[in-house]
């Protein structure tokens, strides 16, 4: 088995957000509730009340995170909900059953927000959320304009392919990978190459049943999550406490019964296997 340890992070600080995110994911939930157009809001907090979770529970034994996961990921789908075409109807779970109306597509309707809540309901073991991300049409993701480059619309495209059971993902997916070439890419080339990169190289062995390149691609990736969230500035950021892409793609491993042999703080134990689905 190979290990994986998490980069150092200040213990006290952390402890100290989980307290005050205990709290304020109570509150986002009763103003999403009260006003749907606050999912985002609630996605960004409960994403982060589980990152900030898993450092003081790295096996995420207790259930504190998967109920955080959980949220994070309803929230997640709502906000395409709350982003579709105006005056369009949904139902959505925010804890409860809640009805939901379009208002059109927003800054958050992204691929940044999609790939999260994609990523998420690998971990929840949630084909209906799943089956709802890959119904989003790629034009509302494009209108948002957001922080990723093409490269992401190309990844989010063989992600859908692969989960709607069509042809093509791999070269869909060779595409991507492509378009990750530095000579291409518009936005930091560093978040590329150590966050976003590794993910879509382990989907490729994924999407193969390669048991022994997505154990050796799964280490790589871990190590350089590790590389770009160990700097001071970064330690403490939710985000690098837990490798959710990461993590997703290795509960698919994990299901697939391709016999994984990396383990890391990063990937807990309890969500990896899980053991919190109902």
């Amino acid at each position: 088995m190979v290990t994986i340890g998490r980069h150092d992070f200040d213990h006290d600080f952390v402890a100290e957000k989980v307290g005050a995110f205990r709290e304020i994911e109570r509150v986002s939930l009763e103003r999403a509730l009260r006003k749907p157009i606050w999912t985002h809001d609630l996605h960004a907090v409960a994403l982060s009340h589980a990152g900030y979770r898993s450092a003081l529970d790295p096996t995420a034994a207790g259930p504190e995170i998967w109920n955080s996961v959980v949220l994070a990921g309803q929230a997640g789908a709502a906000v395409f909900a709350v982003g579709a075409p105006e005056g369009e109807q949904f139902e959505v779970i925010l804890g409860t059953p809640l009805e939901v109306t379009g208002t059109g597509s927003r800054s958050y309707t992204d691929a940044e927000t999609w790939l999260a809540a994609h990523h998420l309901a690998l971990v929840r073991r949630d084909m209906r959320l799943l089956h709802y991300l890959c119904a989003v049409p790629m034009a509302v993701l494009r209108d948002a304009d957001g922080k990723m480059g093409e490269y992401a619309y190309l990844w989010i495209d063989a992600l859908q392919t692969y989960w709607r059971r069509e042809e093509g993902v791999l070269s869909k997916l060779n595409d991507a990978l492509a378009a990750t070439d530095p000579s291409r890419l518009t936005v930091g080339k560093q978040i590329v190459l150590l966050r976003h990169y590794p993910v879509l190289k382990l989907f490729h062995y994924l999407v193969q049943h390669d048991g022994e390149g997505f154990n050796a691609s799964l280490a790589e990736g871990l190590k350089s999550h590790k590389q770009f969230w160990k700097p001071k500035n970064r330690a403490n950021d939710p985000d690098g406490l837990i490798a959710l892409a990461l993590l997703g793609l290795a509960c698919v491993a994990h299901d697939l019964d391709l016999g994984l042999t990396v383990e890391s703080d990063y990937l807990p134990k309890h969500l990896l296997d899980g053991s919190h689905v109902d």
